[in-house]
């Protein structure tokens, strides 16, 4: 059986804001969310405890180009902005 690798890809993947942070010679992905929004990022981060670098999405599989999970992170202020549009 073949999977479809593109129905399983990030949705950070395609925004204008994921930043790959590849260190020199390391074949597995850091990737960053540069959005001009940091302070509600750093916020959320500090508000739940996350020990990670604010903005942190993932990392990547060996040689990939983008980062390791099927969903946007729930700090994403394009996640918010579209929740809010809902109400």
């Amino acid at each position: 059986m073949v999977r479809n690798t593109d129905l399983r890809k990030c949705p950070c993947a395609d925004c204008e804001y994921m930043r790959d942070a590849r260190k020199h010679a390391q074949n597995r992905g850091e990737y960053f969310c540069a959005h001009p929004d940091q302070g509600s990022i750093a916020e959320y981060f500090e508000a739940h405890k996350i020990l990670q670098q604010p903005g942190f999405i993932g990392f990547g599989k060996y040689c990939s180009n983008a980062p390791n999970r099927l969903t946007r992170p729930k700090w994403c202020p394009l996640t918010r902005e579209a929740e809010t549009d809902d109400l």
